[in-house]
């Protein structure tokens, strides 16, 4: 997350030789040979007083049963479940010592294994 794009975008360009594109919404995806490395997004007004930063995302196979799983075991749900434009939901936690972390469904990745299973 940035509050300048243009800049974050160039400077991990040519830091890490990617390519990226924008969708619709805005989002960056950032690729190398091909496959998608990191990902990124403008820091809106709406969200408001957030220093640029880098967030780890942990995919899971049932966003309800792995928010539960958070809840139970001391941790908070800061934000979510909430859906993440066409990619699927999204929920940011924190462990119990406060570190933030992102858990993603992600539809793409559950259609890429109902393919695989075929």
């Amino acid at each position: 997350m940035a509050h300048d794009t243009d800049t974050a975008r160039e400077f991990y360009k040519t830091v890490f030789g990617w390519t990226d594109s924008v969708d619709e919404s805005g989002y960056i995806a950032f690729a190398q040979d091909g496959r998608v490395q990191a990902g990124g997004m403008a820091i809106s007004p709406e969200m408001g007083e957030v220093p640029p930063n880098w967030s780890v995302y942990f995919l899971v196979e049932d966003m309800d049963t792995a928010v539960a799983r958070v809840k139970e075991l001391g941790g908070t749900v800061i934000n979510g479940p909430f859906p993440a434009g066409t990619m699927g939901p999204m929920a940011v936690v924190s462990d119990p010592r406060v570190v933030s972390l992102i858990l993603f469904r992600s539809m793409r990745a559950a259609w890429t294994r109902l393919r695989e299973r075929r």
